[in-house]
């Protein structure tokens, strides 16, 4: 999940290889709005210049209040995407995906014209349309000034975002904080092992292991925790800052 912040009003960006509906579900439950770089209400078509749109919510006097959200990009593609031409400029089409009432998706109600990039070790897959737009965001995300790059359950096994990943350390500006469920000498990705390395010189590299630190609810539930009266780019900067100290210990 990489994240900017060049001002006090901007979102977290929210960047996932998966391909499921978990973050647009838990927004939903959060009340959180999701800019997911779709436009149109009937027929939804992928505009990525939506991601500049936001949402202020205005009171009787005039004044205005940023409403909570945040951005998704999809970077393998989703399971409510899927291949229409009639819808340019990309031909992609987002479909409403009825959950049952165990949260299930039937696999034959979204099988048709469904899009998901196939292959994680690939580069070439990624650079095709509408990925290589998606890839240019989350360059252009964490290459601005003071970002913050937060990763959770990434087995850093995709080319493509690790060289990313790669050519932003060479911004002096730019931070990552990784929590991993792999210690170091059980990890299976040469990248996630020269990271460990890297953080033991390299006060921007904060990599957080074991099985309590790559535990997802442990995280959202004690180190990340949401509350709607926060704004949440605040709550996971702080924490940032602070398990930056802790690491440097």
């Amino acid at each position: 999940m990489g994240r900017g912040l060049p001002n006090a009003y901007d979102k977290p960006n929210f960047f996932t290889l998966n391909y499921d509906l978990l973050l647009e579900k838990s927004a939903e439950q959060l009340g959180l709005y999701v800019n997911n770089g779709f436009w149109g209400f009937y027929d939804r078509f992928f505009m990525p210049s939506t991601y500049q749109i936001d949402i202020h919510l205005q009171n009787s006097e005039g004044g205005k209040r940023i409403r909570n959200g945040i951005r998704l990009f999809k970077l393998h593609g989703s399971l409510s995407w899927n291949s229409d031409n009639s819808k340019p400029p990309y031909g992609i089409a987002e479909k409403q995906i009825i959950l049952g009432d165990d949260n299930k998706i039937e696999y034959d109600s979204v099988a048709s014209d469904l899009i998901i990039y196939p292959i994680q070790s690939k580069k070439k897959h990624s650079l095709d349309l509408p990925y290589s737009e998606i890839f240019r965001q989350l360059v252009e995300k964490i290459n601005n000034r003071n970002s913050v790059l937060i990763v959770i359950g990434y087995s850093f096994l995709d080319e493509h975002v690790n060289d990313i990943i790669t050519n932003s350390l060479a911004n002096p500006d730019f931070n990552l904080l990784v929590f991993s469920y792999e210690k170091p000498d059980e990890a299976k990705s040469d990248f996630l092992k020269e990271l460990y390395k890297s953080s033991q010189s390299d006060k921007r590299i904060s990599v957080l292991h074991g099985s309590k630190f790559g535990d997802f609810e442990f995280i959202t539930k004690y180190l990340m925790p949401y509350s709607d009266d926060k704004d949440p780019k605040d709550t996971f900067y702080k924490t940032f800052l602070e398990l930056q100290k802790l690491t440097a210990k």
